[in-house]
């Protein structure tokens, strides 16, 4: 059935395995003597494994190895990823705050004593010393809203690549990929022929010439 969805933003890519790592990291450095808010944030790494294959490989290295660091982070369930959401937002917002000076960074965070958005625009946090105090509310539109998962209408609409320029009511352009133009290889010297996605291009075609990771 024909649904209409408001205006909304979307990553242009995947959460990747580093920035996920980032998020196992903080959570091992504030929640020191709760160990298993890191342990069920861990995704399913056996998602890999199925019958009548030799997946060990991945299920050992894709989420730490370096090699796999800018591939999607998988194996993460409905409520992890949700739980991501909600860290991405209060770092995100927290850093906004300290940068533009109305909050002091607080790097001895440690277990229910850590920053978050609600808890900002709720008055819990005192400015920054000897700088301007003004408290910064929603209606500033300095913070930015929630991080969350896009809709089922929206992951369709976002899927169709419709991010070209609008004339009157055509759509003018469709992009099967996040960057413009029509090359899957990069030009810049220095990377130049390397593939600019993460896909297999041949049944068991996973390393291609020299070892290169596709």
């Amino acid at each position: 059935r024909r649904v209409t969805i408001a205006s909304f933003y979307m990553d242009e890519t995947e959460v990747t395995n580093y920035d996920y790592r980032q998020y196992l990291s903080w959570l091992v450095h504030v929640y020191p003597t709760k160990p298993e808010i890191y342990k069920n944030a861990l995704p399913d790494t056996l998602v890999w494994r199925s019958e009548l294959a030799y997946n060990e490989p991945w299920v050992n290295n894709y989420l730490r190895h370096p090699s796999y660091s800018n591939y999607p982070v998988v194996g993460v369930s409905w409520v992890q990823a949700n739980n991501y959401c909600k860290w991405r937002t209060d770092r995100v917002n927290e850093y906004i705050l300290v940068e533009n000076g109305y909050l002091s960074l607080d790097s001895a965070q440690r277990d229910g004593n850590t920053f978050s958005t609600e808890g900002y625009l709720m008055n819990h946090y005192n400015g920054v010393p000897g700088q301007n105090n003004e408290r910064i509310r929603w209606e500033n539109g300095l913070l930015l809203p929630n991080y969350r998962l896009p809709t089922e209408a929206e992951w369709e609409y976002a899927a169709l690549g419709l991010i070209g320029e609008a004339d009157g009511e055509l759509l003018t352009q469709r992009s099967m990929y996040p960057w413009s133009g029509a090359f899957l290889r990069e030009n810049e010297k220095a990377s130049k022929g390397r593939m600019k996605a993460n896909f297999t291009r041949g049944r068991g075609d996973l390393m291609v010439m020299a070892g290169a990771l596709n």
